[in-house]
């Protein structure tokens, strides 16, 4: 049976367990503002870590989508400010907050709510497995890389339509992603670090109806990838083998 961890009359989602298993990073409604929340696994010590740092009547500016280091020293967030989304790390207990760029990507109203679901989650984060790199996608079709340390930001023009969904191979040397468009179909793309191209893994290009081939998800030996995918109706659980 689920227990509920939350109770508020906002809304709380985008929940990203610490790699021990002990707390959860989430993001809330609460307040009237988005902001980055930590809470033990089994409900109690809940911390607001960016506590409303902007105002609740200017509902251009908040913070979402948390993910975890690998050594669950440090959480990374994506923070829209008016025109841009930015990219911050902050220490668990809600100290040692830095921006790591002051200008990744601007913000697009084509990558929000104008958006079907489920393609208006917004922008997509992923923190590389080794620690190294952190990967974001910001609904335009590129690929945004920078260090942890906020050095050696590249861009890279990945595919020709939307980005989301970004899923780093368990080497951390590829990136798994889906890209697409609301009006066609969105398929399962793989970026590899190492020689900076790009693999279509799933096609639905010759498919009479739009089929969104979403959420990649890498097993650990990084041999297959689960996704999800409307083909015949709902959004079902795939999964494909790669080539090696």
């Amino acid at each position: 049976e689920a227990r509920r961890l939350t109770n508020n009359d906002r809304s709380d989602h985008n929940p990203a367990w610490s790699p021990d298993g002990t707390k959860i990073a989430f993001t809330s409604y609460r307040d009237m503002q988005r902001d980055i929340f930590v809470i033990n696994e089994d409900g109690s010590g809940m911390t607001n870590l960016t506590n409303s740092r902007y105002s609740s009547q200017n509902l251009n500016e908040y913070d979402m989508a948390p993910a975890w280091s690998p050594d669950g020293e440090q959480i990374a967030f994506i923070s829209r400010q008016r025109d841009r989304y930015v990219v911050h790390i902050i220490d668990p207990d809600g100290t040692e907050l830095a921006r790591l760029h002051n200008r990744i990507c601007p913000f697009r109203t084509e990558s929000s709510n104008s958006l079907p679901w489920p393609l208006n989650s917004g922008p997509s984060l992923s923190w590389s497995p080794d620690g190294s790199r952190i990967a974001l996608a910001c609904g335009t079709s590129t690929i945004h890389l920078i260090d942890p340390s906020g050095e050696n930001q590249r861009s890279i023009g990945a595919c020709d339509y939307a980005i989301t969904s970004l899923s780093w191979s368990p080497d951390s040397q590829h990136v798994a992603f889906s890209c697409g468009s609301a009006e066609t179909s969105y398929d399962i793309y793989m970026f590899r670090i190492r020689y900076e191209d790009v693999t279509r893994i799933t096609d639905r290009s010759r498919d009479d109806r739009r089929t969104y081939d979403l959420h990649p998800s890498w097993s650990p030996d990084g041999r297959k990838i689960a996704f999800a995918s409307n083909l015949i109706g709902n959004h079902e659980i795939y999964v494909i083998n790669l080539e090696p």
